[in-house]
């Protein structure tokens, strides 16, 4: 969540605003700012009743036909469980692999049908934080032929909103996180998700974050961060971390940095960098292992308050070689 260009914060409900506080209306702001209109802007939506947090951390998948199923797949230390592909053998293809990650702020801005249309179109993987399974989004990713699973984080008036993946080909396994924001109480969810390679044995694994935001400290944060670093650590092939980290402080973004060059992770660097920053920081970005980068970018748009970072990986030289 960031101010708009009037610095204001809209309270949203369903994907609606319904109204926008100013940092400068609350007295605390004036000391505290943006995180105290952030958080009345939170609470404001429990209070009207817009927001079902469930137990279960309820995990859904829709296929390509539009057809949406819940389903249970709990992340373990011992690693990703298989799913029942049916037979299933498509591979993603290791020698152009276009990536996107970005936060669609619930699909309800302006032009973001028109956005997301076209940016669907032209990626093979899509990583989205704050989706919601609502009608509009279903059906451009059905139209695209994409597969995807989400990490349901709560319900907006029965809306399951999380993270989402999508793939042109169906996931070969996935799991599902939440970890509960520390001050608000509300979840924000996690999911890792593997696909077969084209000419390799190898399955690539793609992680899925949104940060937690509301911390005093690092703490929370970090135990988000290496509940994903396990999943990741059991997967022995390439690998994508991508997200709005919400890494809007240096020490945040120490915290991930860290963990990441533990597991092998490096952070895509970009040509052309317009990445969302709050407090000066970039806060959605991609880390990667076992691939090579081709083309990477970040680009304004007006349909969401972050902007989209596109990477185009292949395989590298030594797995394109033996899959000859």
């Amino acid at each position: 969540m960031v101010l708009d260009a009037t610095g204001r914060i809209p309270v949203v409900c369903a994907g609606r605003v319904l109204l926008h506080a100013r940092v400068k209306r609350f007295p605390l702001c004036r000391r505290v700012g943006v995180a105290c209109a952030a958080l009345f802007a939170v609470f404001a939506s429990v209070l009207v009743g817009c927001v079902t947090i469930s137990t279960d951390g309820r995990t859904l998948h829709g296929d390509a036909q539009g057809t949406v199923a819940v389903v249970s797949a709990p992340c373990k230390a011992t690693g990703l469980p298989g799913l029942n592909s049916n037979g299933e053998s498509r591979t993603l293809d290791t020698t152009r692999l276009r990536v996107l990650t970005w936060n669609v702020h619930k699909t309800e801005d302006n032009g973001w049908h028109e956005d997301f249309a076209r940016l669907a179109a032209n990626h093979d993987l899509l990583a989205l934080q704050e989706a919601v399974v609502n009608d509009r989004l279903r059906g451009a990713l059905a139209q695209e032929g994409y597969d995807w699973r989400l990490t349901s984080a709560f319900q907006f008036l029965a809306v399951e909103a999380g993270v989402l993946t999508a793939a042109r080909v169906p996931a070969a396994g996935a799991c599902s996180l939440r970890a509960t924001e520390p001050v608000t109480r509300i979840p924000k969810s996690a999911l890792t998700t593997t696909y077969r390679l084209s000419g390799s044995s190898e399955k690539l694994m793609v992680a899925n974050l949104h940060g937690i935001n509301f911390t005093l400290g690092t703490a929370a944060f970090r135990n988000q961060i290496e509940a994903v670093a396990v999943q990741l650590a059991a997967h022995a092939g390439p690998a994508i971390l991508a997200g709005d980290f919400n890494t809007w402080s240096s020490e945040r973004l120490a915290v991930l940095d860290e963990v990441a060059g533990r597991l092998g992770l490096v952070a895509v660097a970009l040509s052309d960098d317009h990445r969302t920053r709050f407090l000066g920081q970039p806060v959605d970005g991609m880390y990667y292992r076992g691939l090579q980068v081709v083309t990477a970018a970040a680009f304004p748009v007006t349909s969401s308050d972050h902007n989209p970072v596109s990477v185009t990986f292949r395989a590298t030289s030594s797995q394109l070689a033996s899959s000859h």
